[in-house]
C-alpha cells in the first residue's frame, strides 16, 4: 500500500494540513476509505470545490468512486453485518427504530422510565453491553470472509 504524507494529502485535496490532521484524527495509518462527506467538509472550510479535491487525489493516482447508495459504502454494509449479528441481543429493536416499531420494546422503556419496572428485567447494563459488543466485533474479526476484500480470510489475519 503506498503511504502519503499529511502534506501530501493536503496538497492534493487543496486544504491545509492542519484541516487533514483533524479529520484523520484516530484514524487507522494502514488504510483509510475516504468518504466524500469528510473531503467535501474539508473543501468547504478551506473555500475549495469537490472537482480540485478529485483531481488533486488523481494526481497521486488515487481513483475517486462515488458511492450513491447505502450499499455501495463499506461502512454501511459492516455496519450492517453487524447488526444482523445484534438480533438475539435483549433489547434489539430492528435496524431502524424510528420505522420498526417493535412495541413490546416501546412499552418496556415505557415502564422502566415510568419505573414501573427495572431495566435490568430486559436490558443489559452499560458495562455488560460493552463487553457484549466487544465479543460480537471479535467474533466478527475471526471469522473468515468470502468476499471482493477478504477473500478466505478473515478481517484479523488481514491486519497487521
Amino acid at each position: 500500500m503506498k503511504r502519503f504524507t499529511i502534506t501530501q494529502i493536503a496538497a492534493a485535496l487543496g486544504c491545509s494540513k492542519e484541516a487533514v490532521r483533524a479529520r484523520m484524527e484516530g484514524v487507522r495509518p494502514d488504510g483509510v476509505e475516504i468518504v466524500a462527506g469528510i473531503i467535501t467538509d474539508i473543501a468547504a472550510k478551506e473555500s475549495h470545490h469537490w472537482r480540485n479535491t478529485e483531481s488533486g487525489l488523481a494526481d497521486f493516482n488515487l481513483q475517486v468512486r462515488h458511492a450513491t447508495t447505502p450499499r455501495a459504502k463499506i461502512i454501511e454494509c459492516l455496519i450492517r453485518i453487524l447488526q444482523e449479528r445484534q438480533r438475539s441481543e435483549p433489547g434489539f429493536v430492528g435496524f431502524n427504530e424510528r420505522t420498526e416499531k417493535v412495541e413490546r420494546m416501546q412499552d418496556f422503556i415505557a415502564k422502566a422510565r415510568s419505573g414501573k419496572v427495572h431495566p435490568s428485567e430486559q436490558l443489559l447494563h452499560i458495562k455488560e453491553w460493552a463487553k457484549r459488543l466487544d465479543q460480537i466485533f471479535a467474533e466478527f474479526n475471526a471469522d473468515v470472509q468470502n468476499g471482493k476484500m477478504l477473500p478466505g480470510i478473515s478481517p484479523a489475519a488481514a491486519s497487521p
